[in-house]
Formats: C-alpha cells, structure tokens, sequence
C-alpha cells in the first residue's frame, strides 16, 4: 500500500552484462486499468521484477517509501517470432525480430481491451461492479428511468531496441504508453409529485475522461576496463490526465428558469525528465565503489476551467517547475569471509525549495553458513513530487498531482530501518523481514475522507499535513520440487497518521492500511498440462463510519454524525482462483489454451464504501436521506484465454 500511496516505483533497464540492476531509464507514474483492475505492465514483456520495500541503497532517490524495479525484456537475436493472445477483456501482440544477427533485437507488444468494441459478460460485471452505486430516492420525487452509456477501453505499448556491443556493451532504447479513456452519457428522467400535476424532470450528466503515461528511454553500458564500467541513461516521462463533466437539467426551476447548464473542466500534467550517469569500480580486495550523477527536471501544470451561468465562472492556470541536481555514492566492501557492509547517500539540491537535502544510507548483512543470513539497513528518503488526489470519475475527482515547494506542500522525509533473515537450502527459500518506517510530511484533504464534511459542522481544509509511523513484518516462503511449486506471503503492516487538524491530534489508521494479508500460490506441471491455485486473504481497509443524521430543533434542520476517523474496517478480502491451462507444439505453431475460474467461493469482497446524500430537500426540515454504497469486485466468474506463437 505504501508503495502505491507514495508513487514509488520505476521502470528500469537492466544491463544484464554487468548485473547493474539499480539504475532506472523510465519512470511510470500510473501503473494501473479500469481504476485497479488490471495492470498497465503488460507480463509478455517483463524479465525481472525487484520490490524494494524499505532501506535500498543510494542509487535509487526521490521515493520516500519503496520502489517497484521492472527489467523489460529484450527481443530474441536470433529468430522472429510472433504471439497473439486473447482473453475475455483484451487482445494482444508480441512480435519480436533480430535485426542485426545475435547482435541487434526489436521488441513489440501492443494489448488493448475490445470492451468498446463489444461487451463480454465478464467486461460488463466488472465495469458494473467498478461503477455500480446503491442510492436512495428523493422525496416525493420517482426515478422514472435512467438511460446509462457508459463506453471505456484501455491499451499499453511497448517497445524495445536493443544492440549488443563489443565486450559486453550495448545499448537500448524503450518506449511505454499506457492508457485509459472512459466516456459516459447518462439521462436521469423523474416524476415530481409536489404540485398539483406531475412533472417530468430531465437530468443530463457526461462525463469524459483520459488519462495515462507515456515514457521514452535511452540506455548506454560501457565495460572500460575488467574492473570498471559505467551506466548512462535518459529517460522521459509524460503523464496527462483530463477530466471534463457537464450538467444539464431541464423543467428543473433554477432561480425562475426551465433550464440550466454547468462544465468543469480539469487538466493534470506532470513531466520528469532525468539524465543518470553511473560510474563503477571494483579493486582486488573485493571492495566495490559505485559514484553517480542525477540530474532530473520536474514540470507540473494544472488547469480549472468551471462554467456555471447563475453563479461566477473561473478559470484557473498553474505551472511550476524544479530542477534537482544530485551526487551519489555506495561503498561495498567485505569484511572477512562472511560478513558485507554498504554505506553511501545521495546529496541533492533543488531549485524549487533553493535547499540541500542529504540522504544517507547504511547496511549489513552477515552469512552464518551457506543457507543462513541476516541483514540490517537504515537510511533516510526524500520524495518531491506527490499524487494528493487520484483519477476516479465516480466521486467526480481528476487526478491532483503536486511538486513540493517546502512550504504549502512539504517535502515527504522518511527514516526507514529494515532488519532480515533469509534461509535458501534444499529447494526451500524462507525470507523474513521486520521494518518500521517514520514519515514526515504526509498530506490528505480531509474532504476525501468526509465527504459531507461542510455539513457536519466543519470547515474543510484544503490540504492537511501530519507524520505517518509504520510498523510492518514480511513473510516469504518458498518451495520447489519436481512438478510441484509453491510459495506463501504474509505481510503483518500497522499504518497510523498524526494530524493536528484531525481527531483532536491523536493517531488514527491510515486510509489504505491493511493489517494482515495473505496469499498462497501452488502450481502442479506435468508434460504440456499446468494447473495452479491461487488464494488470498486480507484484512479490510480502514474508513470514517458514518454514525446517523440529527435533527437540530433550532435550525428546524438535520446535520450528520461521523464516527472517528478511520475508526472502521471493511469485512475481510477473501478470493480463491483455479487455473488449468494446455501446451500444443507443431513445428513452428506453439499454442496454449487456458481456463479457469475467478473467485470460486463467490465471496463477495468489497472495494470501497461511501456515503451519498441527498442534496435536494423541497421543504425545510424534510428528511435528510443518505444511502450507504458499496463498491463491490467480482463474484464467481469463469474465465478463458488462448496464445498463439509463430516462430
């Protein structure tokens, strides 16, 4: 959850020749579809996953909190090949060619959701449940009918030069694009009862939204001597986000007309540029020095353009920008047989804030046998840029993106401490890893967190700033043997925020904290058959319960009763998943067909709850009427899928 909540995570190259797994070409700043369904990292094309959770070295800066590393995956150099794959939500692509013989590779892939196409009866569940609300009616006033036309599709490219050079150098060039784009149209026609005659009422609603990120990197490797090579790349990325929603009634009576219209038009952009040059060294005593540069330039717009014709129209234009500058260093060196110890950190300065930030960085790790080893890591993390706010057409919310200016907007400071124990022998891999981490500078808008906070006797804030302290412990084991394969994942993670404006200063739990989550995986192989499992079990998140509505004698009017902050859990995430899939093999033509099944137990799991309101009351003193709206994910679905590669 940290490493979603903090953007935390990049988009590498790996110079595989050398074992550099550090350093990063492209950074994405969105990784999900259809508002977490699905990911925007396509697996077809990805080598290598690293998840740094907390206390990783100085080559990596501007996370507070962790970081996801990706290695794609370079096309094959010897021979093309072609893949086509289909589900029930997606078509996609794979091609790969050597350009220059076992020296030079492309690599395509494209994958796009057919569902504005055509609808399966899987695409039509989810988009359903994603945007399914429960509300109440008005009073005295009928829901008649409500036409509904919602049309959404998403895609992700990617692609992949890759040149290999003389003695293990090489160079490559990758580009990503990942996408969504939603539109809805929706006719609400009602009956009103309050006068003598009935009269129908007229509401259109539109929404229109697109948001994604597009990414262009150049990766340089160069071997100078046996003993050392250097990393250089540059990378871009580009993330938009445009939101628009419009209004008009009609025969509703506003301010003694038939006929009203509102917009609001919003636009988010946020643009990283950064150049990183890596230098490494390695001397006959096992020592191994790494001494880098990062320069990264940040350019954040933000436009509000909101039309109302009985009320003032505004138009609002942001555009700041930083440049940061920064040195870094990583000291490695054995001591003795069994023992390594890493200290280095990052120095940077920024032109936004005009102030230095110093980041360093400690570990150790002790070998007690071949199988058994312990570790220990401390260091602190600065992170410039945040998402305070995060695309979601249901609450009518674009996407808010902000650049630390060290006053309004704080820098996110984090303090991480990290211990380990990791067992490897006989086909068995046991890992187990206690972290705490102290972070400073966390911000919220309270108005997310209540969403009728100008109602229950508060003035909103625009933006809150506190500290968040989190106390976690990761479990990892694994076994493989013969055709079977497994592994277990627990995660225990306390997650508590401070702010002063909030629960009269004392800690409460953090929005997206999960306490306990599990997930078990277990795959049997034999010959061209695969059948695999796949259990998960969590905690519920945490939110604001909603105690009731009371009627206020004075005013002759309600007001509403929230409980204490995040003081509430959702029911617990239960979801079992079945998979059997079958290999075919002639000459050129290898074809996989797969089927299984989604949510076996149909356990229904809830994605989020909200609390919506009824904002029109015709008398004074009518009932406030408030419905409680679960966001439900998936029940029991089955599900199939078919690849296709031509060699």
């Amino acid at each position: 959850n940290e490493l979603e909540a903090n953007e935390a995570t990049q988009i590498s190259e790996q110079a595989s020749t050398h074992g550099i797994r550090t350093h990063n070409a492209i950074k994405a700043l969105h990784l999900d579809h259809l508002f977490g369904a699905f990911s925007t990292i396509n697996p077809d094309v990805v080598k290598n996953i690293q998840i740094y959770k907390s206390s990783y070295n100085a080559s990596y800066g501007g996370r507070s909190s962790g970081v996801l590393d990706i290695t794609g995956r370079s096309g094959d150099k010897g021979r093309e090949s072609l893949s086509i794959s289909a589900d029930l939500i997606s078509l996609g692509v794979v091609a790969e060619t050597p350009l220059i013989e076992d020296k030079m590779s492309l690599l395509f892939s494209v994958r796009r959701s057919m569902s504005d196409i055509w609808n399966t009866g899987l695409y039509d569940e989810l988009f359903n449940t994603v945007f399914n609300e429960s509300t109440g009616s008005l009073p005295n006033v009928d829901i008649e009918r409500r036409d509904v036309n919602p049309e959404f599709y998403f895609y992700d490219v990617n692609a992949k030069l890759d040149l290999d050079l003389a003695d293990g150098d090489g160079l490559s060039l990758s580009f990503f694009q990942g996408a969504d784009v939603y539109t809805n149209n929706v006719h609400n026609q009602y009956i009103d009862n309050t006068g003598p005659e009935p009269k129908q009422l007229n509401d259109y609603i539109n929404d229109d939204a697109d948001w994604g990120n597009t990414g262009a990197g150049l990766v340089w490797r160069k071997k100078w001597t046996s003993r050392t090579r250097s990393f250089t790349s540059i990378g871009m990325s580009d993330y938009k986000s445009d939101y628009f929603f419009s209004r008009r009634e009609e025969d509703f009576s506003v301010q003694g007309n038939d006929f009203s219209y509102d917009s609001d038009l919003q636009r988010n952009e946020l643009l990283d540029i950064t150049f990183k040059h890596a230098l490494f060294a390695k001397s006959r005593g096992q020592k191994e020095l790494e001494l880098g540069y990062q320069f990264t330039h940040h350019r954040l717009s933000y436009s509000d353009y909101v039309f109302a014709p009985f009320d003032n129209s505004n138009i609002q234009d942001s555009l700041v920008s930083s440049n940061t500058h920064t040195v870094y260093a990583n000291r490695k060196r054995n001591i003795g047989n069994s023992s390594e110890v890493t200290y280095g950190g990052r120095l940077s300065v920024n032109s936004y804030t005009d102030r230095l930030y110093l980041e360093p960085r400690f570990s150790f790790i002790h070998r007690f046998s071949e199988s058994l080893s312990a570790s220990f890591a401390l260091g602190n993390y600065i992170q410039m840029v945040r998402r305070l706010a995060e695309q979601d057409v249901i609450l009518k919310q674009p996407d808010l993106w902000v650049l630390s200016d060290g006053d309004e907007f704080e820098e996110i400071r984090s303090f991480q401490l990290t211990t380990g124990l990791k067992w490897k022998k006989s086909g068995w891999n046991i890992d187990m890893e206690p972290y705490f981490k102290n972070i400073e500078g966390t911000m919220i808008d309270l108005s997310q967190t209540r969403l009728l906070t100008a109602l229950d006797g508060r003035q909103p804030s625009n933006f809150l700033t506190g500290n968040t302290q989190i106390i976690g412990l990761d479990l990892f084991v694994q076994r493989t043997f013969k055709r079977h394969s497994g592994w277990l994942g627990y995660s225990y993670s306390y997650s508590q925020n401070r702010f002063n404006e909030v629960n009269d200063g004392l800690a409460f739990p953090s929005p997206f904290n999960k306490l306990h989550d599990l997930k078990g995986v277990y795959t049997y192989k034999i010959q061209d058959w695969e059948i695999g499992s796949t259990a998960i079990s969590s905690t519920g998140f945490s939110y604001t319960p909603l105690l009731g509505t009371f009627y206020n004698s004075i005013t002759n009017d309600y007001f509403i009763q929230y409980g204490d902050d995040f003081s509430a859990r959702l029911p617990s995430y239960f979801r079992w998943d079945v998979n059997v899939a079958r290999s075919f093999h002639w000459k050129d033509v290898d074809m996989t067909m797969s089927a299984g099944v989604y949510n076996l137990t149909d356990k229904v799991n809830i994605r989020e709850r909200d609390y919506l309101l009824n904002q029109v009351r015709l008398e004074p003193g009518e009932d406030l009427v408030i419905s409680e709206s679960d966001l439900e994910l998936l029940g029991i679905r089955p599900n199939f899928s078919i690849r296709i590669t031509l060699k």
